[in-house]
Protein backbone atom coordinates (compact mmCIF):
# COMPACT_ATOMS: atom_id res chain seq x y z
CA UNK A 1 0.00 0.00 0.00
CA UNK A 2 1.01 3.50 -0.56
CA UNK A 3 2.71 5.14 2.12
CA UNK A 4 -0.19 7.96 1.83
CA UNK A 5 -2.95 5.64 1.90
CA UNK A 6 -2.18 4.48 5.57
CA UNK A 7 -3.60 7.26 7.79
CA UNK A 8 -6.65 6.77 5.90
CA UNK A 9 -6.82 3.17 6.40
CA UNK A 10 -6.12 3.63 9.81
CA UNK A 11 -8.64 6.33 10.23
CA UNK A 12 -11.29 3.80 9.27
CA UNK A 13 -9.98 1.03 10.77
CA UNK A 14 -10.24 3.59 14.62
CA UNK A 15 -13.44 4.40 13.49
CA UNK A 16 -15.04 0.78 12.84
CA UNK A 17 -13.50 0.41 16.32
CA UNK A 18 -15.22 3.21 17.82
CA UNK A 19 -18.45 2.22 16.16
CA UNK A 20 -18.75 -1.05 17.33
CA UNK A 21 -17.83 0.40 21.03
CA UNK A 22 -20.85 2.71 20.46
CA UNK A 23 -22.78 -0.54 19.42
CA UNK A 24 -21.50 -2.22 22.56
CA UNK A 25 -22.35 0.01 25.20
CA UNK A 26 -26.12 0.12 23.61
CA UNK A 27 -26.41 -2.99 23.99
CA UNK A 28 -25.38 -2.88 27.49
CA UNK A 29 -27.59 -0.37 28.36
CA UNK A 30 -30.38 -2.67 27.11
CA UNK A 31 -29.58 -5.54 28.82
CA UNK A 32 -29.39 -3.55 32.06
CA UNK A 33 -32.83 -2.52 31.72
CA UNK A 34 -34.07 -5.54 31.13
CA UNK A 35 -32.47 -6.75 33.69
CA UNK A 36 -33.52 -4.15 36.51
CA UNK A 37 -37.29 -4.77 34.90
CA UNK A 38 -36.61 -8.47 36.33
CA UNK A 39 -35.42 -7.62 39.24
CA UNK A 40 -38.17 -4.92 40.16
CA UNK A 41 -40.72 -7.97 39.65
CA UNK A 42 -38.80 -10.26 41.63
CA UNK A 43 -38.85 -7.59 44.37
CA UNK A 44 -42.36 -6.85 44.09
CA UNK A 45 -43.31 -10.52 45.06
CA UNK A 46 -44.25 -10.62 48.72
CA UNK A 47 -43.81 -14.33 48.30
CA UNK A 48 -40.08 -14.76 47.58
CA UNK A 49 -38.51 -13.87 51.36
CA UNK A 50 -34.98 -15.31 50.75
CA UNK A 51 -32.25 -13.50 48.55
CA UNK A 52 -31.55 -17.11 47.04
CA UNK A 53 -34.91 -17.73 45.83
CA UNK A 54 -35.23 -14.41 44.42
CA UNK A 55 -31.85 -14.72 42.13
CA UNK A 56 -33.38 -18.14 41.19
CA UNK A 57 -36.53 -16.19 40.20
CA UNK A 58 -34.69 -13.30 38.22
CA UNK A 59 -32.88 -16.17 36.10
CA UNK A 60 -35.17 -17.74 35.16
CA UNK A 61 -37.34 -14.58 34.22
CA UNK A 62 -34.33 -13.33 32.04
CA UNK A 63 -33.49 -16.77 30.23
CA UNK A 64 -37.40 -16.73 29.57
CA UNK A 65 -36.76 -13.46 28.04
CA UNK A 66 -36.07 -13.68 24.52
CA UNK A 67 -35.30 -9.76 23.59
CA UNK A 68 -32.76 -10.30 26.40
CA UNK A 69 -31.36 -13.75 25.23
CA UNK A 70 -30.91 -11.81 21.64
CA UNK A 71 -29.51 -8.89 23.27
CA UNK A 72 -26.93 -11.16 25.19
CA UNK A 73 -25.94 -12.94 21.71
CA UNK A 74 -25.75 -9.73 20.12
CA UNK A 75 -23.51 -8.34 22.40
CA UNK A 76 -21.21 -11.79 22.57
CA UNK A 77 -21.27 -10.94 18.38
CA UNK A 78 -20.36 -7.15 18.69
CA UNK A 79 -17.29 -7.66 21.56
CA UNK A 80 -16.08 -10.51 18.70
CA UNK A 81 -16.02 -8.00 16.05
CA UNK A 82 -14.38 -5.44 18.36
CA UNK A 83 -11.55 -7.73 18.85
CA UNK A 84 -11.32 -8.17 14.72
CA UNK A 85 -11.71 -4.92 14.52
CA UNK A 86 -8.44 -3.31 17.01
CA UNK A 87 -6.65 -6.52 15.18
CA UNK A 88 -6.90 -5.05 12.02
CA UNK A 89 -6.47 -1.57 13.45
CA UNK A 90 -2.89 -2.40 15.02
CA UNK A 91 -2.06 -4.64 11.78
CA UNK A 92 -2.66 -1.55 9.61
CA UNK A 93 -0.65 0.31 12.08
CA UNK A 94 2.45 -1.59 11.95
CA UNK A 95 2.30 -2.09 8.67
CA UNK A 96 2.24 1.75 8.32
CA UNK A 97 5.67 1.88 10.76
CA UNK A 98 7.29 -1.12 8.42
CA UNK A 99 6.73 1.04 5.46
CA UNK A 100 7.55 4.21 6.78
CA UNK A 101 11.18 2.14 8.47
CA UNK A 102 11.87 0.55 4.70
CA UNK A 103 10.87 4.24 3.39
CA UNK A 104 13.51 5.87 5.72
CA UNK A 105 16.11 3.02 4.59
CA UNK A 106 15.32 3.93 1.04
CA UNK A 107 16.34 7.64 1.75
CA UNK A 108 19.33 6.96 3.62
CA UNK A 109 20.66 4.91 1.04
CA UNK A 110 20.29 7.23 -1.45
CA UNK A 111 21.73 10.17 0.66
CA UNK A 112 24.90 7.76 1.13
CA UNK A 113 27.79 8.32 -1.49
CA UNK A 114 29.24 5.47 -3.14
CA UNK A 115 32.65 4.57 -3.40
CA UNK A 116 33.81 6.24 -6.15
CA UNK A 117 32.37 9.39 -4.76
CA UNK A 118 33.79 9.06 -1.19
CA UNK A 119 37.26 7.99 -3.03
CA UNK A 120 37.00 11.06 -5.15
CA UNK A 121 36.38 13.13 -2.19
CA UNK A 122 38.99 12.28 -0.16
CA UNK A 123 41.63 12.41 -2.81
CA UNK A 124 40.39 16.16 -3.26
CA UNK A 125 40.52 16.62 0.26
CA UNK A 126 44.10 15.55 0.43
CA UNK A 127 45.38 17.39 -2.58
CA UNK A 128 44.14 20.62 -1.12
CA UNK A 129 45.71 20.18 2.27
CA UNK A 130 49.17 19.98 0.64
CA UNK A 131 48.60 22.85 -1.42
CA UNK A 132 47.57 25.24 1.27
CA UNK A 133 50.19 23.61 4.21
CA UNK A 134 52.90 23.05 2.27
CA UNK A 135 55.83 25.64 2.35
CA UNK A 136 55.75 27.33 -1.03
CA UNK A 137 59.58 26.84 -1.56
CA UNK A 138 59.37 23.35 -1.20
CA UNK A 139 60.12 22.28 -4.65
CA UNK A 140 58.34 18.81 -4.50
CA UNK A 141 55.32 20.35 -3.08
CA UNK A 142 54.84 22.95 -5.95
CA UNK A 143 55.31 19.90 -8.47
CA UNK A 144 52.77 17.95 -7.13
CA UNK A 145 50.01 17.03 -9.72
CA UNK A 146 46.65 17.72 -8.68
CA UNK A 147 44.07 15.55 -9.77
CA UNK A 148 41.13 16.25 -11.59
CA UNK A 149 38.39 14.98 -9.22
CA UNK A 150 34.49 14.48 -10.56
CA UNK A 151 32.21 13.43 -8.57
CA UNK A 152 29.53 11.98 -11.54
CA UNK A 153 32.42 10.02 -13.06
CA UNK A 154 33.26 6.71 -11.78
CA UNK A 155 37.01 7.14 -11.48
CA UNK A 156 39.19 10.22 -10.84
CA UNK A 157 41.73 11.25 -12.90
CA UNK A 158 44.90 10.31 -10.82
CA UNK A 159 48.22 11.28 -11.98
CA UNK A 160 49.89 7.07 -11.56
Amino acid sequence: MNLQRYPEAIARSAYLVNAISSKIAAIRIEIARIEGQASAAVSLDENLKEDHHRKSVRFNILQSDEEYQNLQNDLIQMIESKANAQTTLERVCNEFAVAKAEAKAVLGRQKTLTWPDTAAIAILATSLLVLLFAPATNRAVQNVAVPRVSLSSPTPDLPF
